[in-house]
């Protein structure tokens, strides 16, 4: 250490103070995987992001082994995820935001059922189909914001869930065709989005 000049040690000094006090602001994510094409992240916040091209498999287990559904309280889905599979976010008490992109086409079955926490959801107009039991259990969901014109098969998406106390909201000229359609028209108040 005695070689090294004044400037030198200046500029270690000051490269320890900056790792010291500012190089790792953004804490790494809690968990990192990967799922075929695509990829997954839960940040320490909570926030599971998912990104890639195509489909989801269903009844993947995100949540084995080192880490539990509790965590996470946000899901963001990125644009190229085709379809959510079947019971992907299952029993996840504590999400309170979902973001689907609209490359999704196919939400899966029971794959928000049991979330209490999540109170309005948006379906992007890209989703020609929801599954069996995608929105069962989710005590706190008082809204649904459909983006689609057209209503969506949707067969038991709501089973076990009164929708007559939610509000669901759709594109202002189909109104009349969701007040008509199996599952939707149980909705207790339907008006434009």
């Amino acid at each position: 250490m005695k070689n090294i000049n004044s400037t030198t040690k200046l500029f270690l000094f000051l490269l320890c103070l900056l790792c010291a006090t500012g190089c790792n602001k953004g804490e790494p994510p809690l968990e990192r995987g990967s799922i075929g094409n695509l990829i997954w992240v839960l940040n320490t916040d909570g926030t599971l992001i998912i990104s890639g091209k195509g489909e989801m498999p269903n009844n993947f287990n995100f949540f084995e082994p080192r880490w539990t559904k509790e965590l996470v309280t946000a899901v963001i889905i990125k644009n190229g995820v085709t379809t959510i599979g079947n019971s992907a976010f299952m029993n996840c008490i504590g999400l309170t935001s979902v973001t689907i992109p609209n490359s999704v086409t196919y939400i899966g079955d029971g794959t928000f059922g049991g979330c209490s926490g999540l109170t309005s959801i948006i379906i992007p107009n890209s989703v020609t189909d929801l599954g069996w039991s995608t929105f069962s259990g989710c005590s706190g969901l008082t809204e649904i914001i459909n983006e689609s014109a057209d209503p969506q098969e949707a067969r038991g998406a709501f089973y076990g869930k009164d929708i007559s106390a939610c509000t669901l909201r759709v594109p202002a000229g189909s109104i009349d065709a969701y007040r008509a359609a199996p599952v939707w028209q149980d909705f207790g108040n339907i008006v434009a989005i």
